[in-house]
């Protein structure tokens, strides 16, 4: 197994942990209600259950803080920490207060662990198959769910059963990430030049360039998988036009098979398909494209809001959908789903940018140049605000990570010029590529400056510049 196939796996077991509580919450609330010592009613029941989703959201404000001071690698120790601590205080808990704050624990870690998995895979990834690699996390979600499922079946008549159905799936995958976190995953490239160690950043790049493939286990996982395979060779947006359009047909047959007498082929006709829709666009790009469009030092940041977005979105959604049905009826209900969908599709056409084969650091000039009707608006004014230095063989350090640590730009180059290779006293500077609305690449004449004896000296002898051009 390669460094980067290594790396993106055992990333992706943090997503099959939240998979997993995902598919194991319908038979965690038949297993709890038979124990007596909990005494739980439908109110408690409800809390217990809601609980995750607001305690990730406590989660996704950690992890920027974390990540971006100590690195990605101890993000991934805090989230393993928290989820063995969430489920053994569960398993072991007395009470209902207990119960409570182990789930507590697990939402945390489960906040810091979902919002983290993107922004790693993504700045560890060459361009080429960013969209392939960074879709193993939903991909890995949608695993946990299957094994969810299977455990909840294995453990439905056994005694005190939800203390195994939480041990089986949580401690063992965490354990592997505690392990591997010691010393066999690299931290991430990016985040290591932004904290001005780039001979480490330089070893760890010419340890990942290498490619990896994922099979799927459902049909919604080879979806997923798929969607992955075709995100590098269509590219962002047409596979969310494409997402869209499926899971507007998928609600439309919805909801002609509640308007009428039921009928059952086509109403799962149209769940089949919506989810189809779902896992091959709209799932995976969503946490793809969040991953990719902000700035090395915001990226965690920006991650974290992301994630707590889709939480609350989430629970606002499984929390009124009961209450919604009964006052305008099921049929009704779906056919709005359908119209925030059209409403999707046409935001999707108008303003999103395609990213596919752009570097990370070349973000800024994609939204400069080529944001939905021209203006610099939303994410395109915050990559604005920074500059960028262009230098052979390490293209594109952009100036947010020039400035990370609160130093001048002159102080920082230097410190930086420091840490790299002998100095060789030139300078060249290129001109970057152009990219469009649709993601075509426009070559533009190479604009070579050499300056000798400048501010900013060539200090990157010995990186070799394939490999960097491949993250």
């Amino acid at each position: 197994m390669s460094s980067l196939k290594a790396a993106i796996v055992f990333a992706s077991l943090n997503s099959v942990n939240l998979g997993y509580d995902v598919g194991t919450s319908s038979g965690l609330q038949v297993l709890l209600r038979e124990e007596s010592k909990f005494n739980l009613d439908d109110n408690k029941m409800e809390m217990y259950l809601a609980l995750l989703n607001f305690a990730s959201l406590l989660g996704c404000v950690i992890q920027p803080l974390v990540s971006s001071r100590y690195g990605r690698l101890k993000v991934f120790v805090l989230s393993s920490l928290l989820f063995i601590s969430g489920v053994i205080t569960q398993v072991l808990a007395g009470g209902y207060g207990a119960l409570i704050a182990g789930r507590v624990m697990l939402g945390v870690g489960v906040g810091v662990g979902l919002s983290i998995d993107p922004v790693y895979i993504s700045e560890c990834s060459p361009k080429e198959s960013r969209g392939t690699k960074v879709t193993w996390s939903e991909v890995s979600i949608n695993f946990g769910i299957t094994i969810g499922y299977g455990v909840s079946y294995l453990f439905s008549s056994t005694p005190s059963g939800f203390r195994y159905l939480l041990l089986f799936g949580t401690v063992g995958p965490c354990l592997i990430v505690l392990a591997v976190c010691m010393g066999w995953v690299v931290e991430s490239p990016r985040w290591l030049i932004m904290k001005g160690r780039v001979q480490e950043a330089r070893e760890v790049v010419e340890g990942l360039v290498g490619e990896g493939e994922v099979d799927g286990v459902i049909l919604k996982t080879f979806a997923t998988y798929l969607a992955g395979r075709k995100l590098d060779v269509y590219g962002r947006r047409p596979m969310l036009l494409c997402s869209l359009l499926l899971m507007f047909l998928g609600l439309i047959l919805l909801t002609a098979s509640l308007s009428t007498t039921s009928l059952t082929a086509l109403a799962l006709t149209g769940i089949s398909t919506y989810y189809v829709g779902f896992s091959v666009g709209v799932g995976p790009v969503c946490w793809l494209y969040a991953s990719e469009i902000y700035p090395t030092r915001y990226r965690p940041l920006f991650m974290s809001l992301c994630t707590a977005a889709n939480r609350i979105t989430g629970t606002a959604v499984a929390g009124t959908v009961t209450t919604a049905e009964g006052i305008a009826g099921a049929a009704a209900y779906y056919g709005a789903m359908a119209g925030v969908t059209a409403a999707s599709f046409a935001g999707v056409w108008r303003y999103v940018v395609e990213t596919k084969g752009v570097e990370l650091e070349d973000m800024r000039k994609v939204f400069s140049e080529g944001m939905g009707d021209g203006d610099k608006k939303g994410t395109a004014r915050i990559l604005d605000d920074f500059g960028e230095v262009e230098v052979e063989g390490l293209e594109s350090i952009e100036m947010e990570v020039v400035e990370s640590s609160g130093m001048s730009e002159k102080g920082m180059k230097g410190r930086m010029g420091r840490a790299i290779d002998k100095v060789k006293g030139k300078t060249k500077r290129k001109k970057g590529k152009k990219y469009g609305r649709l993601g075509d690449e426009d070559e533009s004449e190479d604009k070579d400056e050499y300056e000798e004896g400048g501010k900013l000296e060539n200090r990157t002898q010995g990186i070799d510049e394939d490999d960097l051009d491949d993250i």
